[in-house]
């Protein structure tokens, strides 16, 4: 199982970081990079300090692999 990972800087320059519940396989980087602006334009998350999300920093997938022992 792969899960998408989308890190952003926040108004204090640190990382913060989303994982959508559901993200599809294969998304190019234009998609990606065009969702995290839209993200950042709706500026609906807040935080002590400012902005959570200010700008994009990179997004990533996450593979999960599960070995069943019985």
């Amino acid at each position: 199982m792969k899960k998408l990972y989308l890190s952003f800087k926040n108004a204090e320059s640190k990382t913060t970081r989303i994982q959508p519940k559901t993200a599809r396989e294969g998304l190019t980087k234009e998609e990606v990079v065009k969702a995290m602006d839209s993200i950042i334009a709706a500026d609906v998350f807040a935080q002590a300090g400012g902005a959570k999300y200010v700008s994009a920093e990179d997004a990533y997938y996450v593979e999960t692999i599960r070995t069943d022992i019985f």
